[in-house]
């Protein structure tokens, strides 16, 4: 046991021997207990030093002028770069004793040096502040000085004064007339007066009918479209409906007046019943039937169209031309709408071939009649007539011509290239059965719309050989390379010297040039040269 207690307290005496010969330089511990109070208060004195050097840089004012500095006094720094919390060092002195020895430091009070490291490592901002300040700002806390920035309200001149004042005299007189006359009967000239020049004005107090009229005729005499409208609206407010059109009709500016603010404020029914009261039905029906179109709902539209109809168009033989088309459009807006759906959903299912390789690019609704025909010719060609969709239903019901339909359905069968259906198209039988081409708008224009939609030279040369007129022929012929028929025609017309002309610009070796020599070797046609 002796052993063990000896070899370590040898121990403990090399280990402090080790660190007593370090060679780093032991710096002074304020909170050490082995430290004297002496060394304590020249550490003390070189920390003021250092905060008295600071202290030496220059102070300048919220202005831009050199501040004068401040004498040092016990709770404010000269310095405002830091602010360190308020605590005595004292008390951490003595706490840091008692921390580490459990003992205090005699000699060591509150009125001991240490209490001015504490003091002067603490200020306010507020302090910084006023000292720092001007001597015509000095001791001002800040919301003093924000207060004597704010700029100061502007004295009104004594002109404005005065204007002011001139102003109120006159909104008090105004506001005394306006009570006094009131409830009092002005002449027309005076009210009208009044209306022209936008001063106040009372037209309640005219109650009888005379009165009334007179207004409305001082009104018209000032040609002024303000005071008429309003003068009129006086007497439709207050009299019966009757009388407002009998008085009104008899005075054709008001009239005129009347009308034109109906349609500015866009009061439609109040502007139809005027004119049908005026007897310009015509002008009243249009104004129904364009109100009627004006929806997009093809429901809605068709029970517009419907009461319009009725209301304005069936019962005036002046315009029965008008019914008809307007029965027309309902019509056709009833077929249109049930092919429309139908063909859309048939679209989405994907249920007819014809709407995957030709697929609808926009709605058959308030369409035309004739764009409603080339739709069902192009979607629904085969149907028969007791379809809504058939061409010919459409071609019957809404009294088309045979040019129109003709015309129609060959751009469409053309452009899906069904030159079969295209064929019977122009088919036609004569009394004794005979079956003829034949074309309402003839075959030059059908060979045109077939070369358009990309038709093949022998469907070109089959509709070319029936044009009549052989210049017209040989000029398309020669125009689309139908060169048969061009060789055709030079045979039929004799012509040795343009048919050998033609053949030299045919490619050698061809089926044309080969037909071309055979023509002109025929020894059976007499050429003219």
């Amino acid at each position: 046991m002796a052993a063990t207690r000896s070899r370590k307290s040898f121990d403990e005496q090399a280990n402090e021997e080790f660190w007593a010969s370090s060679s780093i330089k032991k710096q002074a511990n304020l909170f050490g207990d082995d430290d004297a109070l002496v060394t304590a208060k020249r550490t003390l004195g070189g920390l003021n030093s250092i905060f008295d050097d600071e202290e030496d840089e220059d102070v300048i004012n919220f202005d831009g002028t050199p501040a004068t500095p401040a004498k040092p006094s016990v709770g404010f720094s000269m310095s405002a770069r830091y602010k360190p919390p308020e605590r005595s060092t004292s008390s951490n002195l003595a706490g840091s004793s008692s921390l580490t020895t459990g003992r205090s430091v005699p000699g060591l009070s509150s009125a001991s040096p240490s209490s001015s490291l504490s003091s002067g490592l603490t200020h306010s901002r507020s302090a910084s502040l006023t000292v720092g300040s001007s001597a015509g700002t000095s001791g001002l806390s800040i919301d003093e000085m924000v207060s004597q920035s704010k700029p100061k309200p502007k004295v009104p001149s004594a002109a404005e004064l005065a204007k002011k004042e001139a102003e109120i005299n006159f909104l008090k007189r105004s506001v005394q007339s306006a009570k006094r006359e009131r409830w009092a009967l002005l002449p027309v000239k005076e009210t009208v007066r009044r209306m022209l020049m936008g001063e106040s004005y009372n037209l309640e107090m005219y109650r009888s009918r005379e009165d009334k009229l007179a207004l409305l005729d001082e009104a018209i005499e000032s040609c002024d479209g303000n005071a008429i409208i309003a003068a009129v609206l006086f007497l439709k407010s207050t009299l019966k409906s009757s009388l407002f059109h009998q008085e009104l009709r008899s005075r054709p500016t008001a009239i005129s007046q009347y009308l034109n603010y109906l349609r500015e404020a866009y009061e439609l029914e109040d502007l139809i019943d005027m004119l049908g009261v005026l007897n310009r039905g015509e002008e009243a029906a249009m104004l129904k039937y364009k109100q009627a179109i004006s929806t997009r709902r093809p429901e809605t539209k068709v029970k517009n169209l419907q009461q319009c109809y009725r209301t304005h168009f069936e019962m005036n033989p002046d315009l029965a031309h008008d019914a008809s088309h307007v029965q027309e459009q309902i019509s056709l807006l009833e077929r249109q709408m049930p092919i429309d759906k139908a063909d859309a959903l048939a679209q989405q299912e994907q249920k007819s071939r014809i709407f995957y390789d030709f697929p609808r690019k926009a709605s058959l609704i308030n369409m035309s009649v004739l764009t409603t025909l080339y739709y069902c010719c192009f979607y629904h060609y085969e149907l028969a007539e007791n379809s809504l969709a058939s061409p010919q239903a459409i071609k019957k019901a809404y009294h088309l011509t045979e040019k129109e339909f003709l015309w129609t359905a060959l751009r469409a069968l053309a452009k899906r290239k069904l030159w079969i259906a295209l064929e019977t198209l122009f088919q036609s039988k004569s009394w004794f059965g005979k079956v003829s081409m034949k074309s309402e708008v003839g075959f030059e224009k059908v060979v045109q719309v077939l070369e358009q939609c990309g038709a093949p030279n022998d469907i070109l040369s089959k509709y070319l050989q029936l044009v009549d007129d052989p210049e017209k022929r040989l000029a398309l012929g020669k125009k689309f390379g139908c060169h048969q028929v061009v060789i055709d025609t030079l045979v039929a017309h004799k012509d040795r010297q343009q048919l050998q002309a033609y053949g030299q610009t045919l490619t050698p070796h061809t089926k044309e040039m080969y037909y071309a020599q055979d023509a002109l070797r025929h020894s059976n046609v007499k050429w003219k040269n």
